[in-house]
């Protein structure tokens, strides 16, 4: 009796484990919409940041606020409208300098994206203009858009949504990606997309702003005074987010990995696979055949 006493604690022990998400030093921002009390396509206005910085995001312009569905392509989320503005949700919790200048950090995010434009930011913890410093290096916006150069925005030294000899284009729109992208303390940073490292750079400079705005679905701009004008904001999403997570370390390769098998079920995400991408599975396995012939 106690034997199975001990194995079912162990495999409890054991499963709990398994489905544990990694944490790099402490959570900055921890969203997801699972836990928001609303109906099928109620308004969200309010969305509470379970993590250590506390606050809420809520639409500061006058407005209805994004909307929040339980069944996005098998999942649930809260889905923003690039030209409804009033779908932009700030949270005014002050940005941990722990995130700031050229310190370490880690984002996670479930999001899905019905199609791409030239410029859509869907999570920010910056804004634009009135730089305290010179402006190169001082942004973080998560974009989600057709440049497949440019998957995390700095205002220069941005983070790609590949390194060659990987598909040069931005993941398939329509269908649920887990996005991490990690800094670590020698200034690496690394971009994954389901589970795989995907993008490897070290930005020349990096300093960002300590003055910025924690903004789903855009991102603020300073040289406009009016917080609830249309213009305040730059580039506003027009896709769904479901979980985002920030961290104040750096998450390692292992752990970005396991944290999306932990999750990719929930998303009808199967594992590691290249078809994510808009390029054709048959064109990636020839860029892989052509990459290993010539090394």
């Amino acid at each position: 009796m106690k034997k199975e006493v001990w194995l079912s604690v162990f495999i409890a022990s054991a499963v709990f484990s398994v489905q544990a998400i990694h944490v790099a030093e402490s959570l900055v921002v921890d969203l997801d919409a699972a836990t928001l009390a609303l109906s099928n396509n109620d308004y969200v206005r309010s969305w509470t940041n379970a993590a250590s910085v506390g606050g809420v995001f809520t639409n500061l312009i006058a407005g209805r606020g994004p909307v929040f569905q339980t069944n996005v392509g098998g999942a649930t989320g809260v889905t923003f409208q690039a030209l409804n503005a009033d779908s932009i949700m700030t949270n005014m919790a002050p940005i941990p300098t722990s995130i700031c200048g050229a310190d370490t950090w880690s984002m996670e995010v479930w999001v899905l994206n019905p199609s791409v434009s030239a410029n859509e930011v869907a999570f920010s913890w910056t804004a634009r203009n009135k730089w305290p410093v010179a402006s190169t290096g001082s942004c973080f916006e998560f974009r989600y858009t057709s440049d497949p150069g440019n998957a995390v925005e700095h205002n220069g030294n941005n983070v790609p949504w590949y390194t060659g000899p990987l598909p040069g284009t931005v993941p398939t729109t329509g269908t649920w990606h887990y996005v991490a992208c990690t800094r670590d303390a020698e200034g690496r940073e690394r971009l994954y997309v389901d589970g795989q490292m995907r993008a490897l750079t070290t930005p020349l400079v990096m300093r960002i702003r300590t003055d910025g705005l924690f903004t789903l679905g855009s991102t603020r701009d300073y040289a406009q005074t009016n917080l609830s004008a249309y213009g305040a904001w730059y580039y506003p999403f027009s896709g769904t987010i479901s979980k985002l997570r920030v961290h104040d370390g750096t998450l390692s390769e292992a752990q970005v990995y396991e944290n999306f098998q932990t999750e990719r079920a929930a998303y009808g995400v199967t594992d590691v696979s290249d078809s994510v991408w808009a390029a054709s599975p048959a064109a990636t396995r020839a860029r892989r055949c052509a990459t290993s012939r010539a090394t």
